[in-house]
This record gives structure tokens, C-alpha cells and sequence, in this order.
């Protein structure tokens, strides 16, 4: 209270001494030495800087403590429910008619707790565990860090799911330009699912460093935020980062390896993303160039369990199986306007290309390159009731593009289409959404789209296929 009234104090002083010489000209009073005015506004700026920087220490120690409790453990989680129909364009085989539709009803459950061991100005150590009902996809076998673990199908009655972690991680964050961590964790890298799933869940660790922070090109900020504004920074870069990740599938429920004679599939990712706003129609421009490289598709069939790689890859060595190595150079942009607005507006693309590619023995195109392109338009985060996003987008992955059991799990590779997709936050916290795929196969000799009875991409008859989705989760 002593700080705050002597911070008035100080005020109405200045202002008094500002108004002197117009008051000293009104009353023809004598006149004041600028030199020690000069010297007494000085002396009570001074004042007030310091008057001020200290009720602003004072203001952070307070939100400090009244939110540390809550730092310590945050409990969340989330819980959808889906259906998904699925039809394809084939021919129809009247031994097996359940290979051309399929409609079943989905769920997700996820629980997870996450908070600070050690918070302050310079190091901030995290915890993140969440465990969930283990999703399959759509194949019979697929344990954790195989593409679309969030959602399985409902089991048989009497049957029960299995739990499992799909996330743990511990992370260190030092000044807000440094973060590393260790553990298993979702896609770091800013772009669509083309490389990654968001589901996907990768055991290893990761390192981000906030280039524009050390450069001072901005004043630090949460390293996670990526729609903040600076004014200091406005019309110029705002963001400017490098981020790294060293990465094995797991294939135990805690994502440990485990023994065994097969080589384990390694990757290396890199990303330079950085983010300028820009003053017209409050817009921003993002640009993610990437390099991915991995080691040991042809281990994933009998390390995960997926057992597609022999199906969706066109890549062939001498002796018939896969081509283990991918290095895979990608390019994210987009442009978003109205970014303060309640609606903005976001165009988009992500194309990538394996530098690794071989020709099939089939055809004489190497089949190397993928692209998404899209546009979004609606709310960036979901708080409010009403918010809503509306997007579409296209897909075009030759085979051998990217790694198939990373990607989407409607994607994957040899696919083009097209998606629409609608999502409303009918209750803070709860949203809606529908969703249609449409899409075919680039080549018919090599599997994609058209699901078997047993789960396994197939079918070459089946070269079309529409999915529609619509569901239904709650956040907390």
C-alpha cells in the first residue's frame, strides 16, 4: 500500500512539475533554472522506474505462488466417441461383401497428469504421463507407435481393453530458449500429418532451441506459443527456432526395447520453423523447411506388427523386400490472415520428397513426392462456446514419399483425395465434428485405401474409397 501510494505521489508530482512552466507564464511568476528541473525530473523518473519494476516483481511473485499449487499436478485427459463408415468403389465380391462397407463405432480415452518438479525464472522441469485404451486402427495388431493409437473400435462384450502409456516425457526448459526432453512424445515439428500422425508416439529425445530469443530479435516468451505478437517485433520475425528429435519405435507398452535379434527402426528429424507478422489484414507467414531420416521400415512389420510395408511400399532391394532408408526433405508454409479475429482465416501446404527413392520394376517413375494443401477457416483454439473451423483439404503421396506407418492413418502413401471437415465447440470443452475422405489409389498394383476383411490394406479391385466420420469428445 506504501509503495502504491508513493508511486501516486510521485505521479502527481511530475505532472505538476511538466505544468510549471505554463502555470510560472500564467502567473508571471519567476522564472525556474531548467537545468535543476531538468535534474528533478530525472530524479523522480528514476523513482518511478524503480517504483514500478519493483511492484512488478511483487505482481509476479504473487501469480507465482498462487499458481504453483496448481503447477504441481494438473490432471487431463479426454474421452470422443466416433462413428466411422467406410465404402468402397470396387468391384464387388459376393464371397466376401463385408470387404466393400464396414461401419463400426469407435471410442477414446485418455487420462493424463502433468505438472512441474522444479519452477523459476530459469529452469522449469516438466513431467507428462498419460496413459489410454490402446487403439488399433485399422489393423488387427498395433501396438503403441503405430499410426491412429487414439481411437479403437469397441471390444467384444466381456473383453477387456488394454492401458497403456502413449505418453511420458520429462522436459527441461532453461531462459525460454532452450527446452530438451526425453521420453516418449508426439510430432514436435510444425506442419499437417504428411510426416507425422498426431497420434503418433515416438520414444526417444528432443532438443528446441529459440533462435530469435539469443539473437534478440524479440523479447522471450512461452517457447510453446506460437500465436504470440510482439510489439517490438511487429512487421518482423516473431518466431525463429531449430528443433531436433532422435526417435525408436517401442514396442512394449512403456515404448523400452526389448531384446531381440531383429534391428530396431531408428529416425533423426530436423526443423527450422520460424514466423513473421505481418501488417496487412492482421496477417502472419509461417515457414517450416525439415529433413527426416530413417533407418529399418523393412524391421517394422515384425517390431510393431503393422505388416503393410510390403504392400504400400514401391521401393524394392534386390532380394524383393522394402528399402530400409528414407531421407525425406520437407517444406511447410502458411499464411494465415485475421489472426486476432474470432474467425481467422488459414491457407496452407506441406509437400515432401525422398531423396532415397528408387524406381519400382514396374514403372520408371522413383514415385518420391507427397504434398497436402488446404484452407481453414474458424476459430485457432477452441475456448468459447460456438467456436467452430470449417477446412478442407488435398492429398496427393506417391508411394514412396514419406514412411507409411507414420503418417495418417487414411493418408498413409500411393493416395490422392480430398477431405472436408467441420468441427463446434457445442459446450466449453466439448465439440462436435464430421469428417469425409475421398480418395483412390496412384497406383492399383500397390496397396492403399480399400481395407480387406482382415484388416490389411488390399484389394486392388478396391482402389476407391469414402469415409465418413462423425463423433463427438470432451476435454478436461
Amino acid at each position: 500500500m506504501l509503495r502504491a501510494m508513493k508511486y501516486g505521489v510521485a505521479a502527481v508530482v511530475l505532472f505538476a512539475l511538466l505544468a510549471a512552466p505554463s502555470y510560472a507564464q500564467e502567473e508571471k511568476s519567476a522564472p525556474v533554472d531548467s537545468a535543476d528541473n531538468a535534474r528533478r525530473l530525472d530524479q523522480l523518473e528514476a523513482e518511478l522506474k524503480e517504483v514500478k519494476e519493483e511492484l512488478d516483481r511483487e505482481r509476479r511473485a504473487r501469480e507465482r505462488d498462487d499458481i504453483l499449487g496448481s503447477r504441481a499436478l494438473t490432471i487431463y485427459g479426454d474421452l470422443g466417441l466416433r462413428w466411422q463408415y467406410t465404402l468402397t468403389d470396387g468391384e464387388y465380391d459376393s464371397d466376401t461383401p463385408d470387404t466393400n462397407n464396414t461401419s463400426r463405432l469407435e471410442y477414446r480415452a485418455r487420462l493424463g497428469a502433468a505438472g512441474f518438479i522444479y519452477d523459476s525464472d530459469k529452469h522449469r522441469l516438466k513431467y507428462d504421463l498419460r496413459i489410454a485404451a490402446q487403439g488399433q486402427g485399422d489393423y488387427d495388431v498395433a501396438p503403441l507407435g503405430a499410426p491412429a493409437v487414439g481411437w479403437r473400435p469397441f471390444d467384444p462384450l466381456g473383453a477387456s481393453a488394454e492401458i497403456a502409456f502413449d505418453r511420458w516425457q520429462l522436459n527441461h526448459t532453461y531462459k525460454q530458449w532452450l527446452r530438451v526432453g526425453a521420453g516418449r512424445f508426439g510430432s514436435i515439428f510444425q506442419g499437417t500429418e504428411l510426416i507425422f500422425d498426431d497420434d503418433l508416439g515416438l520414444a526417444g529425445g528432443y532438443g528446441i532451441v529459440d533462435v530469435g530469443i539469443l539473437a534478440g530479435l524479440y523479447e522471450p516468451h512461452n517457447i510453446d506459443d506460437w500465436l504470440v505478437r510482439q510489439e517490438s517485433s511487429h512487421g518482423g520475425v516473431t518466431h525463429l527456432q531449430l528443433r531436433a528429435a532422435a526417435y525408436y519405435l517401442g514396442q512394449k507398452e512403456t515404448g523400452l526395447p526389448v531384446a531381440s535379434d531383429e534391428r530396431r527402426p531408428v529416425g533423426l528429424s530436423l526443423q527450422a520453423p520460424s514466423k513473421m507478422w505481418l501488417d496487412l489484414l492482421a496477417s502472419s507467414l509461417l515457414i517450416a523447411p525439415g529433413f527426416h531420416y530413417f533407418d529399418g521400415e523393412d524391421a517394422i512389420a515384425a517390431n510393431i506388427g503393422t505388416g503393410n510395408t510390403f504392400t504400400t511400399t514401391a521401393t524394392l532391394d534386390g532380394d524383393g523386400t522394402p528399402a530400409a532408408k528414407y531421407r525425406v526433405g520437407d517444406l511447410y508454409l502458411q499464411l494465415m490472415f485475421f489472426e486476432d479475429r474470432i474467425a481467422a482465416l488459414k491457407i496452407y501446404g506441406h509437400a515432401a520428397r525422398n531423396f532415397d527413392a528408387q524406381s519400382a520394376p514396374t514403372s520408371d517413375s522413383n514415385r518420391a513426392d507427397g504434398f497436402i494443401a488446404g484452407v481453414e477457416w474458424g476459430a485457432i483454439e477452441f475456448s468459447e462456446m460456438g467456436d467452430f473451423r470449417l477446412s478442407y483439404s488435398f492429398q496427393y503421396i506417391e508411394a514412396d514419399a514419406v514412411i507409411p506407418e507414420f503418417n495418417n492413418d487414411v493418408f498413409n502413401t500411393n493416395y490422392t483425395g480430398h477431405m472436408f471437415s467441420l468441427q463446434v465447440n457445442v459446450l466449453p470443452g466439448v465439440t462436435a465434428f464430421g469428417s469425409m475422405y475421398y480418395g483412390w489409389r496412384l497406383v492399383e498394383e500397390i496397396g492403399g485405401v480399400g481395407r480387406k476383411d482382415d484388416g490389411m490394406p488390399g484389394n486392388p479391385s478396391d482402389d476407391h474409397e469414402t469415409r465418413f466420420r462423425v463423433g463427438i469428445t470432451a476435454r478436461f
